[in-house]
């Protein structure tokens, strides 16, 4: 009886792992896919308090596995004249609201980007409310205030070429920064990046 509880335990191990698998492989998840569509949209008026930010159900997806090896951007993106943001995102902000709300000595700089679709005034208020609405929701999911710092560049750092139209859709972002006790994995290329390697349960964001 005991070695027919061992043949099924392993077989049912057997299936999770090809699923996780298959799971891997269907959200293509890496830096070099850090892309995404964008739509005309207009600005915000005022950022929105963390009560009506998206919550969170059921994200992030938590993994029990220590050899899944994932890369994530570090980074949030927005719409183009946009400064809500997506639900895709929010397993990325949940991640770092867990590291951050483990390590309270670990802080952040919420950096609030804008394409140069409007004039400078217009792309440095959009790319403010863009970081404010992060800092929002971090501190919704319980980070405190004075771990985070929040800049607004506007349009003063174009990271990547303008496609055909004219437009970038990854210069439309928020970069979150570590400036202390930086996650293991933390680098900074164009853009923060965590490769994440080592956690008992590891985050799967959706596609980006």
């Amino acid at each position: 009886m005991l070695k027919s509880r061992t043949v099924f335990r392993k077989g049912i191990n057997m299936i999770k792992s090809k699923i996780m698998l298959a799971l891997l492989a269907s959200l293509g998840l890496a830096t070099s896919s850090f892309a995404a569509s964008t739509a005309s949209a207009p600005v915000s008026a005022s950022a929105p308090s963390a009560s009506k930010l998206p919550k969170v159900s059921g994200m992030p997806v938590l993994v029990d596995r220590t050899d899944l090896v994932q890369a994530m951007p570090n980074a949030v993106l927005f719409n183009l004249g946009e400064s809500k943001m997506s639900t895709q995102f929010m397993p990325i902000l949940q991640w770092n609201a867990t590291y951050l709300n483990k390590f309270s000595g670990a802080k952040i700089k919420i950096s609030g980007n804008a394409d140069d679709y409007k004039n400078a005034a217009q792309n440095m208020t959009l790319s403010m409310q863009r970081a404010q609405n992060v800092r929002f929701a971090l501190m919704d999911m319980g980070v405190q205030d004075q771990q985070i710092e929040v800049v607004a560049l506007g349009d003063r750092e174009q990271k990547f070429k303008k496609d055909s139209d004219g437009h970038q859709p990854r210069n439309q972002r928020v970069d979150v920064f570590y400036t202390t006790q930086k996650p293991k994995g933390y680098t900074v290329e164009k853009i923060p990046v965590v490769t994440i390697d080592t956690f008992e349960q590891t985050v799967i964001p959706e596609a980006i």
